[in-house]
């Protein structure tokens, strides 16, 4: 059967009458070259992948809205026009390879089947790159799937006409020039009639709303990370949010946001996230703060009483920490050690569950958790996305990819856009030593490679379906992150909600645009009253906003004027 599969594709090919020399019509149509598919992890399929690009490009060439390029591309060439695309280096790109878009795409294994990721990369300067792609599950959904993808590569190829009625149709604009919720291609949304007026109805994928937006004045520190819950216990939601040493604590009513409550850590710690939780059924809600001092974990747990200041429960506690929710175990308490070793990066592997003991406020390991290898502490998300009864995990890798594996750790889906991006990371600062002391010229630790932590991964009910819904910073990665590993820069950002939709996750909703760097999130609001069929269900999304984070101004001192944006947003009951 693997011996007969390219020759059966070959065969689909001549039946289809498919001729790329007929295809190509002398007129100003987007012109589009194919880039030999990567193979790396394609496992037993990497057999298919010229096969399958040679399908779309069939396809595509017996479309007369898309000019496909059909000449040979060697695989010296195409190794070229990747590295120039991964530097951002359009223009040069297209000197090689003369069209408007160039397309590369990669084959992956999955536990059943295989996955086929697309970028569509325009050449003109100011368009965006737009990530594509499907799951065989078998041979014979191949064929059918590759139809299906070329129709949605000559719909993204074409001028964006519709997109000014939508937005007009799509809600009132939100305050301050930021715009509402939209679904993430809003103008084949609006081909598929998917909009009515200003209201989203129908399916799970249409039932969201934006009610506007408020965006706060300049916060008097730089957010690195924020969370949301009641810490004092009075019946309202706290929103608590972090620099590298500094916490804030703010209610939100009237349209305002009003500081409550601070705590300053000494400077030489740096926070990495925080968060609210009653992990193993504690008593009161805490607020958990992973941090380092230099190589090492100087970590935290703070409550509230209601007064002008937090109160430190435990300090300096040697393991990075989180609260988090998992299945058929309630809120436990996950933590990851710190190591010396510059050769793990100053990040000991392995996640664990930890126990305090009450008396001392110590904290050990009870069990390693089960989690796909290289998964660090706040790479990943549980929950039963598919609704199948067993859980599913969720990971962010370093390349910014979303993956999801089943419970036997077999990755069952991967992500062809990028999502999770954000400028923290484990242990001391590239400017620092080990221990956290500035270094001076004559160091070397500034060629060790940083261990960022991916942004927030979030995991709701919204549609009240009794299915987990995944919430997710999509960091937009500045082109100068891809060359250079060690130095993050981003263009702008947004939060998406992904949901399970037949054989992989499908984003649901995604805020519009951000500009600068989103830092952190946090979604508020009950999914009880998504189930009503009388009732909407209102929430809110707040989104930590650094407007100006450019590479260039992480160089300078001063503030980035951080803010914090809040969203409404209504879901139409089912």
């Amino acid at each position: 059967m693997r011996f007969l599969l390219p020759g059966l594709f070959g065969v689909v090919l001549l039946l289809s009458g498919f001729s790329v020399a007929q295809a190509q019509q002398e007129k100003a149509v987007p012109t589009l070259a194919l880039l030999p598919f990567s193979a790396e992890q394609a496992g037993s399929y990497a057999y298919l992948e010229e096969a399958i690009r040679q399908m779309l490009i069939a396809r595509l060439a017996n479309r007369d809205d898309v000019n496909i390029s059909n000449r040979a591309i060697p695989e010296r060439q195409a190794g070229e026009v990747r590295a120039l695309l991964e530097r951002d280096e359009r223009q040069q790109a297209a000197q090689l390879i003369p069209v408007d878009w160039l397309a590369t795409g990669e084959i992956v294994a999955l536990q059943q089947g295989m996955r086929v990721n697309l970028v569509l990369v325009p050449l003109q300067v100011g368009d965006e790159q737009q990530p594509l792609g499907f799951t065989a599950t078998d041979i014979d959904t191949i064929v059918p799937a590759v139809a299906q993808l070329a129709e949605t590569v000559a719909e993204h190829l074409q001028p964006r006409q519709e997109t000014a009625e939508v937005s007009q149709q799509s809600g009132a604009p939100a305050d301050d020039g930021f715009g509402a919720f939209q679904t993430p291609h809003p103008e084949r949304s609006f081909k598929k009639g998917l909009y009515s007026g200003s209201a989203l109805t129908g399916d799970a994928e249409d039932r969201f709303q934006s009610r506007g937006v408020r965006r706060s004045s300049p916060l008097p520190i730089d957010v690195e990370t924020m969370t949301s819950g009641d810490l004092d216990g009075d019946g309202i939601d706290d929103l608590v949010v972090a620099s590298r040493s500094q916490i804030r604590v703010f209610h939100f009513s009237d349209e305002r946001f009003q500081q409550v409550a601070s705590y300053d850590f000494p400077p030489v710690i740096k926070i990495h996230v925080i968060n609210i939780g009653t992990p193993d059924q504690s008593d009161l809600p805490h607020l958990f703060v992973s941090a380092n001092n230099g190589w090492k974990a100087a970590s935290a747990i703070l409550g509230w009483d209601g007064s002008a200041t937090l109160q430190p429960l435990q300090q300096n506690l040697d393991w990075y920490i989180r609260p988090i929710p998992w299945p058929g175990r309630g809120e436990i308490l996950a933590g990851q050690q710190a190591s010396r070793d510059e050769g793990l990066r100053y990040l000991a592997p392995g996640v664990f569950r930890l126990s305090m003991d009450r008396q001392s406020g110590q904290l050990t390991s009870t069990e390693r958790l089960p989690l796909p290898a290289d998964t660090n502490l706040f790479d990943f998300a549980v929950a039963d996305f598919n609704g199948d009864g067993s859980n599913e995990t969720a990971v962010i890798d370093e390349r910014h990819r979303l993956l999801v594996y089943d419970e036997t750790r077999s990755l069952v889906w991967v992500s062809s856009a990028t999502y999770g991006g954000s400028l923290r990371h484990f242990g001391p600062i590239l400017t620092e030593t080990a221990d956290g002391t500035a270094m001076n010229s004559t160091d070397e630790e500034g060629m060790r490679r940083l261990v960022y932590i991916p942004g927030r991964l979030d995991v709701k009910d919204i549609t009240g379906d009794g299915v987990a819904e995944l919430i997710i910073v999509t960091n937009e990665v500045d082109p100068v992150s891809k060359y250079l590993p060690n130095i993050r820069s981003y263009d702008g950002g947004s939060v998406a909600c992904l949901g399970w939709r037949g054989a992989g996750l499908t984003e649901l909703w995604r805020t519009s645009h951000i500009a600068g760097y989103v830092a952190d999130y946090v979604f508020a609001g009950s999914s009880e009253t998504a189930t009503s069929s009388t009732v909407d269900a209102i929430s809110r999304l707040y989104v930590a906003q650094l407007p100006d984070k450019a590479l260039w101004r992480r160089f300078l001192p001063g503030g980035d004027n951080s803010r914090i944006l809040a969203y409404e947003m209504r879901v139409a009951p089912q």
